[in-house]
């Protein structure tokens, strides 16, 4: 097949958008075409989207894969299908992986709020079972210890689901008496729903 597939958890999300045409447009020059899926980050989907996927024989599959066990993977990647993920590594198998070191890059995020002068720091995100949500919050808490600072778990909503619930949950943290001064958001969308 000169097409690989590529699945994702949202194509609204700019992130992913962006990884797609990044994909594309390394795919390109090699004249291999993409197809690309999303699976909302529910495994059920992604298993469905990715049997799919191999079914129409791609010879690649780039995941970036929803919270869960995926190795449901491997007899497909012993029969010689390349696989890699991206963002998240792979639950249940051993594939090429391209990630950031979320616990670092939260613990500093969060070390310069606290140097900011900020003690009572909120942790905002959509779905806490998703590997870089996880990551984040452990250096969130991190940053926290550091510094001395006890975890306060009123300042800690790391499931909201979506941009609506984190602003009405953002809302109500900041109208309360002891409210944050600074907020961690977890993801880029729950960023901007704080942001809103």
């Amino acid at each position: 097949s000169a097409t690989v597939g590529l699945v994702i958890p949202t194509v609204s999300d700019p992130f992913f958008a962006a990884l797609a045409a990044e994909v594309e447009a390394t795919l390109a020059p090699r004249k291999l075409g993409l197809i690309s899926a999303s699976h909302g980050d529910d495994m059920t989907r992604q298993r469905m989207l990715t049997r799919v996927l191999v079914e129409r024989r791609v010879a690649a599959l780039v995941v970036v894969s929803a919270p869960g066990d995926s190795s449901y993977l491997q007899l497909d990647i012993d029969h010689g299908l390349a696989v890699g993920a991206v963002d998240r590594p792979l639950e249940g198998v051993s594939v090429d992986t391209v990630t950031i070191d979320n616990r670092i890059a939260a613990r500093v995020a969060v070390t310069e709020l606290v140097t900011a002068g900020h003690r009572r720091i909120a942790a905002i995100g959509f779905d806490a079972r998703v590997w870089t949500m996880s990551e984040r919050y452990d250096g969130y808490r991190d940053a926290l210890a550091d510094a001395g600072i006890s975890l306060d778990a009123d300042l800690v909503a790391l499931s909201c689901g979506d941009a609506v619930q984190a602003e009405v949950t953002v809302t109500a943290m900041l109208q309360a008496s002891d409210g944050p001064t600074a907020v961690f958001a977890l993801h880029n969308r729950s960023g901007r729903a704080v942001i809103r």
